[in-house]
């Protein structure tokens, strides 16, 4: 059974990434209500990455706020992320972590009117490198569309050797300038295929840079600046807001769901955990009692 409150933010504890098919869905949920068969669904906010020990190795913990009419509805709230992710051979310089074949995303706000969406690729063969961006068909789609601007590629690794170029970063250069201004991103997508034949792609959904610089997400981690060498988990910076007009009992559901903007239960990838809820309201009126009689009075109604 889970305890909610109407009027509030709503944190609550599950098991559900133990029986996920998908390697990183979106999760969704649904609260219906036992009497009226009202639903209401909604992507509630993953804050498992910032919980620490020992929480985030034995729960998945969401949180979301019930509100009333007088708070605007925002049903995928925590969907917009920071990403900043490094590969293990980056940051570990460990034999036994090279050649993963693998990308990680990143993005840097550099200042308000400048950002930098990377991809730091770790390639498998000793020969596979990303030379040249526009040679070997590596492309950025923003919002869908694609991305024209200066882009250009930083191979860390140097000196020669089987380790040359072994890490590569991609950095377009996306500005408050045209083709797209950067603070209506939230979608971004890249597909590219290296020296030797490795087919990199991926989309990551992330927050607009304002939301990002006022937020300091790094902060969370106890670093009062972004430490580049650093990969921190994903950080959901969005609490989304549902307003449910009714109280009492509840059937929930958790589902996977591989679209990170989807809102229909009917077309998840799979249900994870069902269960019961009781939502109370957040009462602020005032409870009296003559000793013979109890009665609470609703000063917006009585």
């Amino acid at each position: 059974m889970l305890y909610l409150t109407g009027n509030s933010e709503n944190i609550i504890y599950t098991n559900v990434s133990v029986n996920k098919e998908l390697s990183n869905p979106t999760y969704l949920m649904s609260l219906t209500h036992q009497q009226t068969l009202k639903k209401w669904t909604f992507i509630p906010q993953n804050i498992t990455p910032q919980s620490g020990t020992p929480y985030n190795s034995r729960y998945d913990i969401f949180k979301f706020n019930l509100v009333d009419e007088n708070t605007p509805e925002d049903l995928t709230g925590g969907t917009r992320a920071w990403y900043w992710q490094s590969s293990p051979n980056f940051v570990y310089d460990d034999i036994r972590l090279k050649g993963t074949g693998l990308s990680y995303p990143k993005l840097i706000i550099w200042n308000n009117t400048l950002n930098f969406f990377a991809v730091q690729f770790d390639w498998s063969e000793t020969d596979d490198r990303m030379d040249d961006v526009n040679g070997t068909g590596f492309t950025v789609t923003i919002n869908d569309r694609p991305y024209t601007g200066n882009t250009f590629v930083f191979r860390q690794a140097g000196g020669g050797g089987t380790d040359e170029g072994r890490i590569s970063n991609i950095y377009p250069t996306i500005s408050t300038n045209p083709p797209i201004p950067f603070e209506d991103v939230y979608k971004i997508s890249y597909t590219g295929t290296s020296t030797g034949g490795t087919s990199m792609t991926g989309t990551i959904y992330v927050p607009t840079g304002q939301q990002v610089a006022s937020a300091e997400p790094w902060k969370y981690y106890g670093d009062e600046y972004a430490n580049y060498l650093r990969s921190y988990p994903i950080t959901h910076l969005n609490t989304p807001n549902i307003e449910v007009d009714e109280i009492g009992e509840f059937r929930y559901a958790i589902y996977e769901e591989a679209n990170p903007l989807g809102l229909n239960t009917a077309t998840a990838y799979n249900q994870l955990e069902v269960g019961l809820a009781y939502i109370t309201e957040l009462f602020s009126d005032t409870f009296y009692d003559d000793g013979e009689t109890s009665e609470v009075y609703d000063s917006e109604n009585d």
